[in-house]
């Protein structure tokens, strides 16, 4: 929400998201699942498996219920291939299981930066993510 919405100053022109996802929000939550996982955790690991490869084994075996053989090398384009092709509450089961699979992987923390980063008081679902993390 703009500072002028927020004061009164501009009309606010979205109404609440109850059983939708808009472009704005589904982008917002990409945009913070890309910054604070896909380009900040460990890809690469002289020891044994990177946490990057650790969250693509726990998201396949989690959430995709998909074997590990089947982790593409693109997995990152594969992830956000499959994410913007979803339904709206397909989005939020995805964002929910990150923290699983993260945690696992020893990142569990970005979750508050991803929420933080997209998340508007006008997106009805507020409440639901932001609970989900504690």
């Amino acid at each position: 929400m703009k500072f002028s919405q927020r004061i009164g100053k501009n009309p606010i022109s979205k109404s609440l998201q109850i059983e939708s996802m808009d472009d704005d929000l589904r982008n917002s939550l990409w945009n913070g699942v890309k910054l604070y996982l896909f380009d900040s955790i460990e890809k690469w690991s002289q020891q044994g498996e990177s946490q990057y490869q650790l969250f693509c084994k726990n998201l396949w075996h989690k959430f995709y219920k998909l074997p590990f053989y089947n982790v593409p090398s693109d997995s990152e384009l594969y992830i956000r291939a499959v994410y913007f092709k979803s339904e709206w509450f397909e989005v939020y089961e995805f964002i929910a299981n990150l923290k699983l699979c993260l945690k696992i992987a020893g990142r569990s923390k970005f979750l508050f930066c991803v929420i933080g980063h997209a998340v508007h008081p006008l997106h009805y679902y507020r409440s639901l993510v932001s609970t989900a993390w504690v």
